[in-house]
């Protein structure tokens, strides 16, 4: 894949992969080899910290490391509210986009979620 330049506040994780941190978790984000119907690269993700170990694929863009952990935090951010609203004792769609205890967790982060996410893709379309 060649060599990947990181600006703060990504970060190469213990997994040796484009990462941040959120409290005392990292989310990594790993390009696969494979290529999905639509030509775009498929990433892995991690979770990994003290109160959640989690991993999954179904990320799928045509962008680099920056712009996809932007859009990986705006998936964990949505997660989040969903989680919130079904406390409320509704019902969301976006329900199953992760484990519950991602979501969870998402819901516990929520505001350093949404700082990361404003901040990569502020400094994105900056630079």
């Amino acid at each position: 894949m060649g060599t990947v330049e990181l600006k703060s506040p990504m970060m190469i994780s213990a997994r040796l992969m484009a990462a941040v941190e959120i409290g005392h978790a990292t989310i990594s984000i790993e390009p696969t080899e494979h290529l999905d119907n639509y030509g775009k690269q498929e990433w892995l993700w991690y979770i990994d910290g003290p109160d959640i170990e989690a991993a999954g694929g179904e990320l799928h863009t045509h962008q680099g490391h920056r712009a996809t952990m932007g859009s990986l935090l705006s998936f964990l951010g949505a997660a989040a509210e969903s989680y919130e609203y079904e406390m409320r004792g509704n019902t969301s769609d976006n329900r199953d986009l992760f484990e519950e205890n991602v979501s969870e967790w998402c819901y516990q982060n929520a505001d350093e979620l949404a700082m990361l996410q404003d901040q990569l893709e502020n400094e994105e379309t900056e630079g």
